[in-house]
């Protein structure tokens, strides 16, 4: 295969109209490795060894241009092969796939897939500086609010080359998209208007990734938030809520004595919806704990809603307990699973009789700023994305050593990007079984993929379009072997099955 590969010059270009594309000239050479030259409305550049492109395809046809050179022919959108020079006309719609084949003396040589883009999706620079251990990365690229974004998709697969190799555009706006199973993801659909900035009101829907609805998760006290929606071994799932509460006094901070607030809610639900388990922040977080966030909160609401006094954002299960993070406290916390909701240590925030003694933080006692994502890792610690939230600092990905025995928290790994001076919410990181680290940068259209060491290996950028535009809440690793680019594919032509 890598031999003929290398002796055979592909051309193509896919013309479309006001853009002038030069097709090869017919006395290219016949040897060395093939090429593929295309206008800058194709995503990535091509090569032998990548499968998977992006198209637009404005006016629903692409002209392609072949040229292959002796004992070489090309089959362009399954037409019969030819050799030589030859254009070809592609009809095809947004979402819909065509493919260019290569083949040498009769035999099959390889097999290249273009779909074709919505005229309004963006896709982002793609900077691959070496060896990467995810094989898609899976998020949701959008403005902050509930608005349907403006790309012409709301869940979308890229693949390490920048490629969109899924999507999926649900019928109303949505959140935070996850790979359930290796034929179904989970994302949150918004149904209502937010109680609070920075929140949700709705369900969580499971589709089939050709798009066909699995089942719908609705708690049967209260609608879900979309911060969090994690599955635990035995099949039940920790999400999210807010539930509200008046009058609470907020004239500490500004706000009247009367305010109404809303609190965090921490449910373990069953599939059908019924409650398992809950925890709510009003009991065990005093209100003062919120500390600077309670000014910035009396700033929000007036933008609308109530007082949002912990906003939990993540929920990661955690043996007999979770780990759950609280952006308005400043603090990640580890509470029981049981009947009262014991909280066993605080990281971060406010000083408490629970709070951890914090061991080589140069930043202490400003750990953490609006932080996200706190999980257990394998190893046993604890990784944290610190956005340094209105701190005057960059963000950070940390990972700290709990010991209970000694009640502290030592930060033995802390790493940032230069490129990222601020991150105003929102955010994760996640580390591989291989060490490395997948990382949305909060709030900001950069997210990567670093070495163990926090050493970029790839970036993708959206670019900046206006404030919170073009990030992801999350971005999330899909390790090799999780679901494969035919899988994936397929699930696209049932969406966009061609005429």
């Amino acid at each position: 295969m890598k031999n003929l590969l290398q002796r055979t010059i592909i051309a193509v270009c896919l013309s479309v109209p006001g853009v002038l594309v030069s097709p090869v000239a017919a006395g290219a050479a016949s040897s060395g490795p093939p090429t593929i030259t295309v206008n800058s409305m194709i995503r990535p550049a091509f090569s032998a060894s990548y499968t998977d492109y992006a198209v637009k395809c404005p006016g629903g046809t692409t002209t392609v241009n072949a040229h292959s050179p002796s004992k070489t022919s090309v089959s362009i959108d399954g037409s019969p092969r030819r050799g030589g020079t030859f254009s070809q006309a592609v009809q095809v719609s947004p979402g819909q796939e065509f493919t260019l084949t290569v083949y040498r003396s009769g035999w099959h040589s390889a097999t290249y897939h273009a779909r074709c883009i919505p005229e309004s999706m963006t896709l982002p620079t793609t900077t691959r500086t070496g060896s990467v251990q995810s094989e898609f990365y899976l998020a949701s690229p959008q403005a902050l609010s509930f608005a349907p974004n403006s790309y012409g998709y709301d869940s979308i697969l890229l693949d390490r080359n920048g490629a969109p190799v899924w999507w999926y555009n649900t019928p109303a706006p949505s959140f935070f998209p996850q790979l359930t199973s290796r034929t179904t993801f989970t994302y949150f659909r918004g149904t209502a208007p937010p109680i609070a900035v920075g929140s949700g009101r709705g369900v969580w829907e499971t589709r089939t990734l050709s798009g066909n609805l699995v089942s719908t998760i609705v708690p049967t006290d209260g609608p879900a938030d979309f911060h969090e929606l994690a599955l635990t071994k035995t099949g039940t799932y920790y999400m999210d809520g807010y539930i509200p509460r008046s009058p609470v006094d907020m004239s500490p901070w500004g706000g009247p004595a009367d305010s109404s607030v809303v609190d965090s809610v921490i449910r373990e639900i069953r599939a059908n919806g019924s409650t398992v388990w809950s925890w709510r922040s009003q009991d065990h977080i005093p209100l003062a704990d919120m500390g600077r966030w309670g000014s910035e909160e009396v700033a929000n609401v007036a933008l609308g809603g109530s007082y949002d006094v912990a906003h939990v954002n993540s929920i990661h299960p955690d043996g007999d307990g979770i780990i759950a993070s609280f952006r308005h406290e400043d603090a990640i916390y580890r509470i029981k699973h049981n009947a009262a909701g014991d909280i066993d240590w605080k990281l971060g925030g406010a000083h408490t009789s629970r709070s951890l003694r914090i061991i080589g933080d140069p930043l202490a006692p400003n750990t953490f700023g609006g932080q996200h994502d706190a999980r257990r890792l394998p190893d046993g610690t604890v990784s944290v994305f610190d956005n340094g939230t209105d701190l005057g600092r960059p963000p950070r990905v940390t990972r700290w050593k709990i010991d209970t025995k000694k009640r502290t928290a030592t930060l033995i790994q802390s790493f940032g990007d230069s490129r990222v001076a601020v991150s105003p919410c929102c955010g994760s990181a996640r580390r591989l079984p291989g060490g490395h680290w997948i990382v949305s940068w909060g709030g900001v259209p950069i997210a990567t993929e670093t070495d163990s060491s926090g050493r970029r290996v790839l970036t993708f950028d959206y670019g900046h379009t206006g404030e919170f535009d073009n990030f992801a809440y999350r971005v999330l690793p899909i390790s090799p072997g999780t679901v494969s680019a035919a899988a994936l594919r397929a699930a696209m032509n049932v969406m966009h099955p061609r005429p």
